[in-house]
């Protein structure tokens, strides 16, 4: 038997197997009194079956050759395939089947019962022969190695496999519901022909998580799950984009034991892969070794991946990325990988879809026909209210008990009357009817029904205001049932985490009982953890559907029932009990290190658990968070000054202890951005505090009392944070270093390990975008300095390098005398990137020219290009067609901008002698043109510019009776303003600083945010000017 008929040999097992489960199953049912017999044997043959279909995904992965040479494995299927065979046609049935029985019966089932015993025990052999073939051992235990180190390396949100412990108790779709679009989504799947993408969409409420959890489950049961993913709003990690690629190429590593080497592989030689940009992540953790995979002998095999609740991510930017990097799988053809996704249909998602629209299909939830949804629906609530019926009937006599016929067929077709179209409501409505503490079923659902105009047109009034209603029923002390409803239930929708009752108790000083009261008539719309379970008071609250948070954060219902619920009065509550807890907790030294040098790596995690509680520890993340999502009015806003005067460096110190530091710079930059002018002096510590944590940030992550010491004496003297902690500089330090009196003027430095070559800042100074000779553009939060995402772009040197006003797209003009050798195919172009995903388009190319100069227009939707032939040119930035052009003579374009209206074009440059344009009278000069962009007209002209000015800054928005043009000289380091005609109202003088672009080091000033950008050989620095 050689490699090949290795291959088929074990395929063939599989397949016969198969065939020999199904006719036992057959023949058991057919020959009662060889059920048990029948039995035996079709356990031995799904155990071999199993086993050889384990070796069939060894034999593809990267040890497969061994297996193929394997003499005891050849040994073992020689032995197997004969006896399976046998074994088949011995339980094939003759034509007339009736016949077949009778002639069991008159032999005797007896006597052929000891050879079926010995079929079963030759079976269980075979199986165990091929588990023991040494090579088949040996790369087990090595495709486990890999499968373990992919694990430890890759890191995972385990809670968002539609299998985990935290979806436990969520729901499937019952038998014989969502029978129809259940078939189309598994048609899609098995379809080589279909769309990469497959988009579930509808309103909150109509089922889409259970669909998608169902499909998940039966993908997984018949070997085609490829990885799951459920967003989980406020819950974490699964809120988060951050460890979604890494979780589904951990998933599906565990599957593929060939996948599993090649992540192996990239992973040690990238270790720090998990860290980086999210578009870096999926090419080389799921695209590459994917397309490695399309050399494997599996043409015939598909996965799915499946994404569920996809609005529910936090971050809405990501939603888009995600959307196109998993389009981009289209071109992986065998075997497939392809993506099911649920949402909401919200902007972000509709965007992301939108720009993939040839690889994907779609489905609108609540756009399926009534009949059909209703009568899912109704198959729901019968089976439902039968498990009430059955579980209150085991509670009680027999006089008292449900009929048979519960509920009415009038009760029962209204409840799906009601229902309709939201499964929510359905669900909702049944465990409000089974909760048998609060009154007896028929009572639970005559309360129900009759809400059922009370609506005020909505279906999430309906079918929560009987909840909430109930919470009030009987209450003596009404105000104090409102406020404390408000603590618990608020906390617990606008949590940035789960949170248990022992949290909510600690943190919110409510008493424990109290909380445990409330969630006891809450359980129809929150998961609350069973009290038999030890512990149970330590678990997490969930909820059972986002839609109880919109229902009770909508403005209608704070106006309409006392229980709704405020958001940002709730988040300053919460941010008010974060910073008590913390006052009240934190302290100096709080996991007790032995010395100032000590290694965060020191402490135990039984330790931290021990020192800093989890209501502790959710301050500590979060106080920031829910400070600057409820706002921070006057009085807020010295209490947080005063916090953070007393407690900053006791609170750098415990995010230290807890791995943390990283996302402090980002939360004190989110709090300082909502802040007004009149909260200066908040603003200024905020800044400084900014400052001092980018400075010692890597001192303070890796030993946490270095806050006290290095961080505090290496400050400058007239830092803000220093002066305030002053008196805690260690003492044991006999003489101070010295350090500089004011801060640095680079307030974030970002390191390259190749030179700069072309950079661009957003109008709003969020992001920084730069190219480097090393052929990668990359894209930084400009705040924190955090890579967002490093795109590759092997080309010329770019000529110019322009970032849209939203920073979405990217213009780069390419000029033919810059190119280098290898790198001449963009010579005379001019690209656009979509700095999301990297997609580059030519909008022109001509090898003769150069394109001088980019803009693009305020309104995001021109950009304009200017090139050395005397032609300005604007295109679409959606498609790229050309919508007008403007000629003039003009030997070459120095700057080219818009107005802040998107009306008028200004174009800087040398004027040429004896051209027939408008300008023939103008000798060779420099000279500006300004041009009406609706009627291609010129607007005004200006001559006798000086000849050193190289660049040019619009103010304000160009208009006929009111223009000014800013326009900067390099080598006499002068600003010259030009005016169509003098301001009726003068504006406020801009501040101007020299471009300078023949010195080694090239600065840009950004007037609006009064930044300034460096660029030097190897780093680039972002500073403020005061």
């Amino acid at each position: 038997m050689s490699g090949l008929e290795v291959a088929a040999g074990v395929m063939a097992v599989v397949t016969i197997a198969a065939q020999v489960a199904g006719l036992a199953m057959d023949y058991g049912k057919s020959v009662q009194s060889a059920f048990v017999e029948m039995n035996k044997l079709l356990e031995e043959v799904n155990r071999l079956k199993h086993t050889a279909e384990r070796v069939q995904a060894l034999l593809d992965g990267p040890q497969g050759h061994s297996l193929r040479a394997s003499k005891p494995l050849r040994e073992a299927l020689d032995e197997a395939l004969p006896l399976l065979e046998a074994t088949r046609e011995r339980l094939v049935p003759p034509p007339h089947s009736g016949k077949w029985k009778r002639m069991l019966k008159r032999a005797g089932w007896s006597a052929r019962s000891k050879g079926i015993d010995d079929i079963a025990v030759g079976l269980a052999r075979c199986a165990q022969n091929i588990t023991n073939a040494p090579q088949v051992d040996q790369t087990y235990i090595l495709a486990g190695l890999d499968r373990d180190q992919v694990f430890e390396r890759l890191p995972h949100v385990g809670a968002a496999a539609y299998n985990s412990y935290a979806e436990e108790n969520e729901a499937f779709c019952l038998p014989g519901t969502r029978t129809d679009l259940q078939h189309t989504i598994l048609a899609w799947a098995k379809d080589p022909a279909s769309s990469t993408l497959f988009w579930l969409h509808g309103i909150a409420g109509t089922g889409k998580s259970t669909v998608a959890r169902t499909i998940a489950r039966t993908l997984d049961s018949d070997g085609n799950l490829g990885a799951s993913f459920f967003f989980k709003s406020g819950d974490g990690d699964r809120a988060k984009s951050s460890k979604v690629i890494t979780t589904i190429a951990s998933q599906l590593a565990a599957g593929d034991p060939e996948l599993a080497a090649l992540l192996r592989k990239t992973l040690a030689s990238d270790p720090l892969l998990p860290d980086k940009s999210l578009q870096e992540q999926f090419q080389k953790l799921i695209y590459e070794p994917w397309t490695v995979l399309q050399d494997s002998c599996r043409h015939d095999r598909y996965h799915v991946v499946v994404l569920d609740a996809l609005d529910e991510c936090d971050d809405a930017s990501s939603i888009k990325v995600l959307v196109r990097f998993f389009a981009q799988l289209s071109t992986l053809k065998s075997p497939r990988l392809l993506v099911f996704a649920t949402s909401r249909a919200e902007l972000t998602v509709r965007l992301g879809f939108h720009g993939v629209q040839a690889t994907y299909q779609d489905l609108v939830l609540h756009e399926i026909p009534e009949t059909v949804v209703k009568a899912d629906i109704a198959v729901f609530i019968e089976t439902e209210t039968k498990r009430i019926r059955n579980d209150y009937n085991g509670t009680t006599i027999k006089a008292l008990q449900l009929p048979e016929n519960w509920p009415s067929r009038p009760d029962l077709e209204a409840l799906v009357s009601m229902s309709v179209p939201l499964f929510i409501f359905a669900a909702t409505a049944c465990r409000f009817i089974g909760e048998l503490m609060e009154g007896k079923p028929q009572e639970q659902l005559e309360t129900f029904l009759s809400y059922k105009d009370t609506g005020g047109g909505s279906t999430l009034a309906s079918t929560y205001t009987p909840v909430l209603d109930r919470l009030m029923r009987g209450v003596l002390d009404r105000e104090k049932r409102v406020s404390n409803f408000r603590m618990v239930v608020g906390t617990i929708i606008l949590a940035e985490t789960p949170v248990s009752a022992t949290l909510l108790h600690r943190l919110l000083d409510i008493d424990l009982a109290t909380i445990w009261d409330m969630l006891n008539l809450l359980h129809s719309v929150l998961r609350v953890p069973d009290t038999k379970v030890e512990g149970s008071e330590n678990l997490p609250i969930r909820l059972l559907h986002l839609s109880l948070r919109d229902f009770l954060l909508n403005p209608l219902t704070i106006e309409r029932h006392a229980l709704g619920i405020s958001e940002k009065e709730t988040h300053r509550y919460i941010a008010q009990w974060c910073r008590i807890t913390l006052s009240r907790k934190l302290t100096r030294n709080i996991c007790q290190l032995s010395y100032p040098g000590s290694s965060r790596r020191d402490i135990e995690y039984e330790q931290l658990q021990q020192q800093m509680a989890p209501d502790l520890m959710y301050a500590c993340s979060y106080w920031m968070s829910h400070t600057a999502k409820g706002g921070v009015p006057g009085e807020i806003c010295h209490e947080v000054l005063r916090f953070l005067q007393q407690f900053l460096l006791q609170w750098l110190e415990a995010m230290s202890c807890m791995g943390s530091t990283r996302h402090v710079a980002h939360a004190v930059h989110n709090l300082s951005q909502i802040l007004d002018n009149g909260q200066e002096d908040l603003l200024d510590f905020l800044e400084d505090t900014k400052c001092f944590i980018q400075a010692h940030a890597t001192q303070i992550h890796e030993a946490p009392l270095q806050v006290y010491s290095s961080a505090l004496v290496f400050s400058p003297r007239s830092s803000i944070v220093r002066q305030r902690f002053k008196e805690g500089e260690p003492r044991w330090l006999s003489q101070l270093p010295a350090a500089q009196e004011d801060l640095d003027c680079v307030g974030l430095t970002v390191p390259y390990t190749h030179n700069v070559r072309n950079y661009a800042l957003s109008s709003d100074a969020k992001i920084l975008v730069t190219y480097s000779m090393s052929g990668y553009i990359r894209r930084f939060n400009a705040q924190t300095g955090r890579l967002i995402a490093r795109l590759p772009h092997r080309s010329a040197t770019p000529n110019c390098f322009v970032l849209s006003r939203c920073a979405t797209f990217l213009a780069i003009g390419y000029c033919k005398y810059l190119n280098v050798a290898g790198q001449d195919e963009a010579a005379g172009s001019l690209k656009i990137v979509l700095l999301d995903t990297g997609e580059q388009s030519y909008v022109f190319a001509n090898a003769e020219v150069a394109i001088g100069c980019v803009d693009f227009s305020p309104n995001g939707l021109l950009l304009a290009y200017a090139s050395n032939v005397g032609r300005v040119s604007l295109r679409s930035v959606v498609n790229g067609e050309e919508t007008q052009s403007f000629n003039f003579s003009m030997v070459m374009c120095h700057s080219i901008k818009f107005s802040s209206d998107s009306r008028y074009l200004a174009v800087l440059g040398t004027l040429d002698v004896g051209s027939k344009s408008a300008m023939t009278s103008i000798s060779k000069k420099m000279g500006i043109a300004i041009w009406d962009v609706r009627n291609c007209s010129i607007v005004y002209v200006w001559v006798d510019v000086a000849e050193q000015v190289t660049r040019m800054i619009t103010e304000g928005s160009i208009m006929p009776i009111s223009a000014r043009v800013i326009l900067s000289d390099a080598s006499s380091e002068s600003a010259y303003l030009y005016s169509v005609e003098k301001p009726r109202v003068r504006s406020p003088e801009m501040y101007l600083t020299r471009i300078n672009d023949n010195l080694p080091q090239v600065q840009r000033w950004v007037p609006e945010c009064n930044l300034k950008l460096s660029v030097t050989g190897t780093q680039t620095s972002r500073g403020s000017h005061s």
